[in-house]
């Protein structure tokens, strides 16, 4: 603890402009009775130089750090270094671009504090835990960091954004005002949730297809009882065919019987035995995404019921198969 204390006291007399010599720093800690020799002093400076410390280039070396740096060091402990550190590694998404910068002392001083302060097993828990998506790894949207700003900065001050929009269905460039709802991660893919000025449904827009975005002073109009948490979980970004759930009976093997009794499709999924395999019964949403999981899953689940969806997907596989013969 004691060479925690000496860093904090050390980059406490490091100046955000101009620069200081580890001997005057040295120095006013002498003044104020705390006893450092002067290489101990170059040490812990060496030792943040990489945090944001900097030196210059001048005999004596003179040191300077970015501003409002502090690494954390006067609040840091082992559960908000961990914390931290996970959500610079897995939440960048999720933050305004502008804001995760202002975060990025914190980062820094989150890996100097697992580093060098905490020398315990639970330090190392962020090096144990790896979050892996599922799926085909796709790249992230190459849209630029200010038109991003921009349209999160529209979503945190509620205010309308003017945005030029390709969208899927067409290649034409359109320009609208947008009222923003909220934003929607989903693995590599951002999604903006709202309304089209002087619409009334609730549309997603993919980030991918934004060509840019402009603030606007008009405060967005969104209704009073809008959850974005409910939007999501009533299955909206799937593309919902119909609000009542879709009771399926699927035909599965014993395999990918044993993965669905282990993360079930719903509370009340069924497995019954049918012969050498099993069958499924299950309450699910009616979508788009429904679907695309059928089809990955086809050579371990035949859709039995309802017949519209069997069909539905034969067709497909149908379609689909027709591509590969020569």
């Amino acid at each position: 603890m004691k060479s925690f204390e000496n860093k904090r006291a050390v980059l406490a007399k490091v100046p955000t402009k101009g620069k200081i010599t580890a001997q005057k720093i040295q120095e006013k800690l002498e003044v104020e009775g705390k006893k450092l020799s002067l290489r101990s002093v170059q040490r812990i400076l060496n030792s943040l130089a990489q945090y944001g410390v900097e030196p210059d280039t001048g005999k004596p070396i003179g040191w300077t750090r970015e501003q409002g740096l502090d690494l954390g060091l006067t609040k840091m402990d082992l559960s908000t270094a961990i914390t931290l550190n996970l959500a610079e590694k897995y939440l960048e998404q999720a933050f305004p671009p502008a804001l995760f910068r202002n975060l990025e002392s914190h980062f820094n001083g989150a890996r100097y504090y697992l580093r060098y302060e905490n020398k315990t097993p639970q330090g190392l828990w962020p090096s144990k835990v790896y979050v892996h998506q599922k799926g085909m790894p796709l790249l992230s949207s190459k849209l630029d960091v200010e038109t991003i700003n921009t349209i999160y900065k529209a979503v945190l001050k509620e205010k309308c954004i003017r945005l030029v929009y390709r969208s899927m269905s067409s290649d034409k460039e359109r320009r609208v005002m947008f009222h923003p709802y909220g934003i929607v991660v989903r693995s590599e893919r951002n999604y903006l949730v709202g309304k089209f000025d002087g619409y009334s449904d609730v549309r997603q827009l993919s980030f991918n297809r934004v060509i840019s975005a402009e603030s606007s002073y008009f405060p967005a109009m969104i209704d009073e009882d809008f959850s974005l948490e409910k939007y999501v979980q009533q299955g909206e970004m799937g593309v919902t065919r119909s609000l009542d759930k879709l009771v399926i009976k699927l035909w599965v093997t014993p395999v990918f019987a044993k993965i669905l009794d282990e993360t079930p499709l719903c509370e009340d999924q069924l497995i019954e035995p049918k012969d050498d395999d099993f069958v499924v019964h299950a309450r699910v949403d009616d979508t788009d995404e429904l679907r695309h999981w059928l089809l990955s899953v086809c050579n371990h689940a035949t859709v039995l019921e309802p017949l519209a969806l069997r069909e539905e997907i034969k067709e497909t596989l149908r379609d689909s198969l027709s591509w590969y013969e020569d």
